[in-house]
Order: structure tokens, then sequence, then C-alpha cells
């Protein structure tokens, strides 16, 4: 995936994409041969990647056991490593990613104090530096050397680093100098308002975004008052109570743009997946009934009348809403920051495969925007125009298909409260007869017979539970193992 790309130098992304490539395998012996032809690698090129990560998980755990065996055998049964600590481990290695947490945590220092620091030369970081200094380039942001920062919008500089630790970490270690407990102070006198939180891995997510919003502003480090989110935020009832506190670092002349901050966190994900949510509907209400004339809410509507006109015929309000409330959350995102953001989709995936049905609703999806862009009232849209069209796409496309199910197994599912991310897996699961799914909740956990996760840390929460790792970059060739899996699940039911 493109963060990947970002993080890892060509030998370190191999070595990654094999050892992920063991680790979706079911448990066996398997014969070298078998994934080097899989990978379009030779037998020695396969030896000497399997060679490395052995030493790799040989410095994460010294008591491992070699996955290379001799006779050109791999032993999976040795893989004592998860992926997400396997990716840290290599992290931690990785010059971006090292760059980025001196910026975020450590003290101010220049590029030639971070050389020293990491016995490594200036071309050396710039050329490592190279692939994601273009890629921030197309969100107007950058590095600077002196000092070592990140400088641009300072909302659109949090949403990356968010996403890139998110990514990069899966909450299998705390990466950030701030103290986790300081952070959950911080979050707890907002219980009603941190909508994300009320999901198990979004929970996770909020604390990941409140470090690295802790962190900068004690930086110094402050955002933009848009005026286009206070016209949502301010004078509503819903939020009239809502100031952020003490802060370290929060001076009383950026109080107010922090709290608008804060109240955006809620909104800048499509993360809504139940149709009953009571988050859901107060969404629609402060957006498109208390703003029924605003551009954002119009645009939305005429878009969901232009999606029953022409794509559907049997959307039931509920589903509507759905749709409506995560419409909401996306062209909100786009029309605070007049840009499109780094999102999970762009970093991780695209999600969909290229197919027939993908092609025709894309086309009819651009069809309606290419026509409503013609007009300077959704202006501050058309910079995002690409963005909005790829993901209200991917909102709709799993409604291009049947679905139906006869439960029999039942699967929790852990993935980041982000709807693009999880409709394609529901998708799949929800056309498998033998199979329930739900979004994973703690208290049921001794209910399910898997747990489908984007990360494994939910086995320092859950030791013992069933994990399908399933990675947000996942396609075609994850799910038939994934299906090989849920068969073997079905007929070998697992007891907690």
């Amino acid at each position: 995936m493109l963060f990947d790309q970002l993080m890892f130098d060509n030998p370190t992304m191999s070595r990654f994409h094999i050892y992920r490539s063991l680790f979706i395998h079911a448990e066996g012996i398997y014969q070298v041969h078998f994934f080097a032809d899989l990978h379009g690698l030779n037998y020695q090129q396969m030896v000497g990647l399997l060679t490395d990560i052995d030493e790799d998980l040989k410095q994460i755990n010294p008591e491992h056991e070699k996955v290379l065996e001799r006779n050109g055998k791999i032993n999976l049964f040795h893989l004592d490593v998860g992926i997400d600590e396997y990716r840290y481990f290599l992290l931690q290695r990785s010059v971006p990613f090292l760059f980025i947490q001196e910026i975020l945590n450590g003290e101010e220092m220049t590029v030639d104090d971070f050389c020293l620091k990491h016995d490594i030369s200036r071309s050396t970081v710039s050329r490592k530096l190279s692939a994601i200094s273009k890629f921030l380039r197309k969100y107007r942001i950058r590095f600077t050397y002196t000092p070592l920062d990140i400088v641009g919008d300072e909302t659109l500089i949090r949403l990356t680093l968010f996403y890139l630790y998110w990514i990069g970490v899966r909450d299998i270690a705390w990466p950030f100098k701030i103290s986790k407990e300081e952070v959950e102070n911080i979050m707890k006198e907002y219980p009603n308002v941190l909508r994300m939180s009320n999901n198990y891995l979004g929970k996770k997510e909020m604390f990941y975004l409140f470090a690295i919003f802790a962190s900068r502003v004690k930086k110094g480090k402050f955002v933009k008052d848009y005026k286009e989110w206070k016209t949502f935020f301010d004078n509503n009832p819903y939020y009239e109570n809502v100031l952020l506190k003490k802060m370290d670092g929060l001076d009383d002349k950026f109080r107010l743009a922090e709290t608008h901050f804060f109240l955006f966190l809620t909104h800048f994900i499509p993360y809504y997946s139940e149709k009953d949510s009571e988050d859901m509907q107060q969404t629609i209400r402060d957006f498109r009934n208390r703003h029924s004339d605003h551009p954002l809410s119009i645009m939305n509507d005429k878009f969901m009348y232009y999606v029953n006109e022409n794509l559907f015929t049997n959307l039931d309000r509920e589903t509507e809403d759905l749709l409506m409330a995560n419409f909401i959350n996306i062209s909100f995102t786009y029309y605070v920051l007049n840009s499109s953001i780094p999102d999970f989709e762009v970093l991780g995936t695209s999600l969909y495969p290229t197919t027939d049905a993908h092609r025709e609703l894309h086309a009819k999806v651009k069809d309606f925007f290419d026509k409503l862009f013609t007009s300077n009232t959704y202006s501050r849209f058309k910079n995002s125009k690409e963005s909005l069209i790829r993901r209200y796409t991917n909102l709709l496309l799993p409604y291009y298909y049947e679905q139906g199910k006869s439960p029999v197994i039942r699967v929790g599912i852990a993935l980041e409260r982000n709807q693009i991310l999880l409709q394609r897996l529901k998708m799949f699961l929800k056309s498998l007869n033998f199979v329930e799914i739900e979004d994973f909740a703690p208290e049921n956990v001794h209910q399910y017979d898997l747990v489908i996760s984007s990360t494994t840390s939910i086995l320092q929460d859950f030791p013992g539970v069933k994990l399908f790792y399933w990675d947000i970059e996942y396609g075609h060739n994850e799910l038939m193992f994934l299906y090989q899996y849920l068969q073997q699940t079905y007929l070998t039911p697992q007891e907690l």
C-alpha cells in the first residue's frame, strides 16, 4: 500500500510484504518455491528475504525459532510476531518515521542534529524523505530542516499525522511523548461529544488523535479558526457547553479555535454503520436540518435525490439516513479545508477493484458532480472533487449487490470507524449464508467464533481470542484466505 512506499525503502518493503504473506496463510510447512512463485521471485531471492526476516524476528523475540528450515522448508508454526509488531519494528528503523517522531515528540533540533543522533548523512535523509515529501506537497504540507518541522495548514497536518501513526502502529505501542493518562484526562471531559469513541477501535483511534492534538498544542502549533466550521458549531445548543478546558500549552487566545477543531474531530470520518444510531440522527439534525439552505446541505440533498431517481428504487428511509450522515461527514471535511485529505483509502487501499459495477457507478456519480460543480455555489468542494466522487461511490457500491445471509457462526468486526473501509468486507461477509456479523463489543468477546480486526493489539486485551488479521489494503486474494478461514472456523467451532 502507499503507506509502505512512503515509509520503507524497497528491501524493507519486500521483507514486510513477504512476512504479511506468510502471516495470512494457514499454519503449516511450505516449500520455499511455493512463496517464491507466489511473489514472482527466484529461490535464492526468497531464501535471502526469509533469512533477513528471521534475523528481524530474533531481535524482537530472542526465543524465536527460525521460519526458514533446512531442505527448503518454511515453518509457519514458528511465526511468533504479529504483523503490527513487525511493522512497528521496521518503522522504528525507518528514516521518514523517525523524522516525524522527532517533529512530534522530540526537542527542537535541526536536520544536522537529526543526522548526528541517528548516525545518518544529510543526503540519505533527503533521499529517504523524497517519497513522503512529494506526497505531502499534494496537500500543501512540507518538511523544514532548520528547525525540523512540518508546516502547512495545521488541521491538515494533524489529520495527516493521525493517519500515518494509526496505520503504522495500530495501538500495538504508545508512540507519543505525552502520556496516555494525560490524553485520557482530556477526553473524559467530553464523553457525549466524542462519537467515534463509542466503538472498540474508534476509542483507540481517538486516543491517537488526541495525543497528536495535545502534542502539537504543547509545541505552540495552533489551528486556524475556520469560519466554515463556526457556521455549524456556533449557536448550536448541542455544542454550546463545550469549551476546551486546561490543556498544557493552550493559550486562551486559541481556546475557541481549538475547541472548534475538537468538534471537527467528531465529524471528519464517515464512521456511521448502524441505522438506528442516535449519533447519526444528531449529525443530520445539526447539519441538514439546521442549515437546510447551506451549500453543503443542498449538495447532499440534490445528490440523494439523484441517487433515488437514477441509481436505486428501493432504498428505505433508514438507509438514506445512514448514507446522508456519512455524506455529511465527508463533505463537511472538504468544505472546511477547501482540500482533500490523505485518508485511509488514499494511504491504505483503493478499497474496491475496478469491476464493471464499480466503473458504471463511478461514472454516474462523476456525471452528477461534473454538472453540479459548474455552479460557483459549490466552489469550496472543487479542490476535493475527485476524492468526493471516489468516497461517495464507495459508500454506494454495496447497494449494487443483493445481500442475504443465514447465520451459523458469529463474527465480531473490529475495524476503524470508517464506513468506507468497513463496507467491502461487510458486503463479502453478508453474502455468506453461514456467517453472522456485528461490530466487535468487548462484553461479547466470549460469544464470537471469530474476530476480524485490523490490529493484533486486540490479543493484548483479549488473549486467546480467535483472530483473523485484516489489513486495510487487503483485496481479492485475502478474501479468498478469509473465506477458507471462515470455512475452517465453521467446521471446527471455537470455544473460548
